[in-house]
């Protein structure tokens, strides 16, 4: 059959999929919506892609617009899917269905709690046992109970952060966590199996005294306290009572108010809310687009009220308070700086670190593991090679890594932390899932601690970076540049007495240490230039925002969006945060969610400069020699064969490449420093501003020691050897320098060796002062 008749037998069938639903569904609401649609010839078009296409069930389960037809949220296809999952279990593992039954929560929009009860109503009808939350609740209460009550199940009905017009019906697996494929195929077969609503499916009055249906919400908000009461440490409770930090809250109009006050009470946090955005509010009245990640344009009522409090960090979850946001006053720009969620993976990553190192002091970290997703930032990785734990990444959303952290957990290994940039964090194995209640008892208690400090949030994210990033390089350079003052010692001692003093091993030492550790510090200078420009990048200038009339957006059943330019041509595939049933609207674009992405952690780059400067310094330490000549020995680099070519390669790797380079370093630095200050002030800190500075006076000053160096390098140790083996003994020709043949030019070479030496010694000073500011 051909397309074009393909699509008119689907078309055909319009009619009678329109008489199936009126048949099936129950809700007079959207049946009459369907009536008005239906009598309309004008709506043939929305009509034909509501009711000949189905929401797909897919591993986040569904999430759509709430509306009439086959394609969208309503109660029609809850009845539907919940029929279909009740089967799937079923076949599965009936007993443990029969003995534990599931858990069902519901948020706070429109339609969540009818749908939870819907569901519920099915499972009781069939004989399961269903523990139904009697109110909203955070999504991580779901897989915290199916954990606890070890249910064959748990269903969270919510959009998370989508629209209003939005809600979705996530579903667990046994294991708590999300889940993955095949099980989400197998499921929407099931479904697809049971369309027609049973007899019983819509009758809630099962939902009145019955014996098999429990609200758990008072244990497990009981267990859930408990298990983060146990987890702070006293210590971090007293700086908490003691410091008073003032934290301002926001629910972002979700469930997230009450859950987290009583964290905060339990743990000495001093509680401030947004008062407009405290309760749940389906139709987020204050806010265009309920999701914290969007940053400064959903937080601007934070911003205006934390001021008003008094307040210096400001904590956002979004509506079911699995994710979490985090905003801090900047003092020397008096501007909020919003932190993005691989900012906060980097800091919390370092929080869970600390905190495992104090409750387990001199305990190896051998056995000890955190997880992300692959699109997130690879820092945790570098901080991993550093410390001695492990780090794995998984494929994109959390389903795989609570899925990962299981199995690790399983092996015996202890992971302590997992996270995604989409500000999602999984701060215990407790809740198998991101969880913004937990991360917001631990980026508050972090917070507190790193005041009672003296230290801001931002300024500990910039000591993890140059620790496990910045510092390491400069802490090589110092390394170098140590050595050099000795290099350069025999050097000034040798023109002294006009003769080499020392033995042969030494002469190969000094030629080959010179090339190799003056070649290294360049190359490393370079390395740690544009190491600092891809950290602000990555770091500061994260977000590139796009109009819709220079995007469009194409989004599959999880909410993931593919965005391409006004052409319809993408480069790259990215994934943003929107929906495809809202109306047209400013989007923002994180480019490190590129599916090809570059890891920036410097051990490789260092590993393979540090490799290349071996290998160019070889034949200097191969090809040394001490001739003598009269009653004169020199220490010199003998060109057998090849003539020039050694000095060429030489001058090639040590001026002419690496210098343009690092030049070209220190110009995009400034161009990058004076646009940043001059288009974003609210996201460069002075800090960093000064960071930017320091480094390009850095980079000039060791371009110009540098230059000396070389100079002088060249001028006193290049002797031309032609028709010689150094492997015998007799030399047929042998010609000095011209420069070194009389007392005045003489001079002019021990002036230069002199500020060798001194440009040397200058390099390590500014390398140790350099360490030394970086806070560590």
């Amino acid at each position: 059959m051909s397309c074009a008749a393909n699509l008119a037998a689907q078309k055909a069938l319009l009619p009678q999929k329109i008489e199936e639903w009126l048949k099936w569904d129950k809700n007079d609401k959207t049946c009459e919506e369907l009536r008005k649609l239906a009598a309309t010839p004008d709506n043939q078009k929305l009509l034909e892609n509501i009711m000949l296409n189905r929401i797909a069930f897919g591993t986040a389960g569904l999430r759509g617009r709430m509306y009439v037809g086959y394609a969208c949220m309503n109660d029609l296809v809850i009845v539907q899917t919940g029929q279909g999952f009740l089967r799937y279990l079923e076949k599965k593992d009936k007993d443990l269905l029969q003995k534990k039954g599931m858990v069902i929560g519901y948020d706070g929009r429109h339609n969540s709690k009818h749908w939870a009860e819907l569901t519920a109503a099915i499972f009781l009808h069939a004989g399961y046992p269903v523990k139904l939350f009697g109110m909203v609740t955070p999504t991580p209460y779901i897989p915290f109970s199916i954990r606890k009550y070890k249910c064959a199940a748990g269903i969270m009905v919510t959009a998370s952060h989508n629209p209003k017009e939005d809600n979705g019906y996530k579903v667990y697996g046994p294991n708590s966590a999300q889940i993955i494929p095949p099980a989400d195929k197998e499921i929407q077969q099931s479904i697809l199996e049971n369309l027609e609503p049973w007899p019983t499916s819509w009758d809630k009055s099962i939902l009145s005294n019955n014996s098999l249906l429990s609200d758990p919400l008072g244990q497990v908000t009981c267990n859930y306290l408990g298990v983060i009461f146990n987890d702070i440490l006293p210590e971090f409770k007293e700086i908490n009572l003691k410091q008073k930090l003032l934290i301002t809250h926001t629910a972002m109009h979700g469930v997230g108010t009450p859950y987290v006050k009583k964290v905060f009470d339990g743990i000495g946090i001093i509680f401030q809310t947004v008062p407009e955005q405290q309760d749940p509010d389906p139709e987020f009245s204050t806010v265009k687009f309920p999701n914290p990640e969007e940053g400064k344009s959903s937080l601007d009522l934070a911003f205006r009220t934390a001021d008003q409090q008094g307040s210096v960090v400001i904590l956002a979850n979004d509506p079911d308070a699995d994710r979490l946001a985090c905003a801090e006053k900047q003092k020397d720009t008096n501007q909020w700086k919003v932190f993005t969620g691989n900012e906060l993976g980097a800091l919390l990553g370092w929080w869970m670190l600390f905190q495992y190192r104090k409750k387990n002091p001199g305990k190896s970290l051998e056995n000890v593991y955190m997880v992300c997703s692959t699109v997130s930032s690879m820092i945790l990785r570098t901080i991993a090679k550093a410390e001695g734990f492990h780090f794995i990444d998984t494929l994109t959303g959390f389903k795989w890594i609570g899925n990962k952290a299981l199995e690790l957990q399983s092996a015996g290994k202890e992971v302590i932390f997992g996270f995604e940039e989409a500000i999602g964090y999984m701060c215990s194995m407790a809740v198998v899932d991101k969880d913004g209640v937990s991360a917001a008892y631990q980026l508050a208690t972090c917070a507190s601690y790193l005041y009672s400090q003296g230290k801001t949030i931002n300024q500990q994210l910039q000591e993890i970076y140059d620790k496990y990033g910045t510092l390491s390089l400069m802490l090589q350079l110092l390394l170098i540049d140590i050595f050099l003052p000795f290099v350069a010692l025999l050097e000034i001692l040798t023109v002294n007495s006009s003769t080499w003093q020392f033995s042969s091993e030494l002469c190969w030492f000094y030629n080959g240490s010179e090339v190799f550790f003056n070649t290294l510090t360049l190359w490393l200078t370079l390395c740690l230039n544009f190491h600092v420009i891809s950290l602000w990048n990555l770091h500061n200038r994260n977000i590139t925002t796009y109009g819709v009339k220079d995007a469009s957006i194409a989004c599959d059943e999880s909410s993931e969006c593919l965005v391409t330019n006004e052409r319809g041509v993408s480069n790259e595939t990215y994934e943003a945060s929107t929906s495809k049933e809202t109306a047209s609207r400013e989007i923002n674009i994180d480019y490190r969610k590129k599916k090809k992405r570059n890891d920036f952690s410097i051990i490789l780059p260092s590993a393979m400069i540090w490799f290349f400067c071996f290998s160019l310094s070889i034949p200097s330490f191969v090809l040394s020699a001490v001739l003598n000549f009269k009653d004169e020995s020199i220490c010199v680099i003998i060109e057998h064969t090849f003539g020039d070519t050694l000095q060429w390669v030489l001058l090639v790797f040590r001026v002419f490449l690496p210098m343009p380079l690092l030049l070209l370093s220190v110009v995009i630095l400034v161009i990058k420093l004076v646009k940043s200050s001059i288009r974003d002030k609210e996201s460069s800190s002075s800090k960093a501003s000064f960071d930017i500075k320091r480094l390009v006076i850095f980079s000039l000053a060791m371009s110009f020691l540098y230059l000396i160096a070389s100079f002088q390098r060249n001028m006193f140790n290049c002797v031309h050897i032609g028709s010689h083996d150094f492997r015998n003994s007799t030399i047929e020709k042998f010609k000095l320098p011209p420069l070194y043949n009389s007392n005045l030019n003489t001079i002019f070479i021990v002036s230069l060796s002199m500020f060798h030496y001194s440009s040397c010694i200058t390099r390590a000073l500014l390398c140790f002062f350099y360490c030394q500011s970086s806070e560590n």
